[in-house]
């Protein structure tokens, strides 16, 4: 039988991953489609941890979540002045010739969106992806994902 995903990661990796690499990978990803500027990553993070974590407060949360719309509407308005290749400037350049209705705060909600639904998201695909990385040598729990593969392409 084939060890469980915690028994593999409590076995070691001769190459561990350095802790907490998911978010920081993560980060870096999804600011980068978005066009956020890297130095506002660590605020950036702060607001998205806040927001997303069960020990914070509803009012803290609800903060750190009008701060990142607050954030996100700044950039838009850069991004309107200065134009660049990203996420944003695709939605307010290409989007409202095809969608009269997308205006500003949709664009900011789109984008708020973007960035703390693909948080959990991302973080999961990476851990997900690394375990079998890590540890090849563990063919049964990659023969087992193999084998349902063709099950759910049919």
């Amino acid at each position: 039988m084939a060890p469980s995903a915690p028994e593999v990661v409590a076995a070691g990796s001769p190459h561990p991953a350095p802790p907490n690499a998911s978010p920081a990978v993560l980060a870096r990803i999804i600011y980068g489609i978005l066009g956020v500027l890297f130095p506002d990553l660590a605020f950036l993070t702060k607001q998205a941890a806040i927001r997303s974590n069960g020990s914070a407060t509803a009012t803290e949360a609800s903060r750190a979540s009008q701060e990142l719309l607050d954030y996100m509407g700044s950039l838009v308005d850069q991004r309107s002045a200065e134009l660049k290749e990203d996420l944003i400037n695709h939605l307010i350049t290409t989007q409202p010739r095809r969608h009269s209705n997308l205006s500003k705060a949709n664009v900011v909600q789109m984008v708020f969106l973007m960035l703390v639904a693909c948080n959990a998201t991302m973080v999961n695909m990476i851990n997900l992806v690394a375990i079998p990385l890590h540890h090849p040598w563990t063919p049964p729990m990659r023969d087992v994902g193999v084998v349902e593969l063709p099950v759910h392409m049919k």
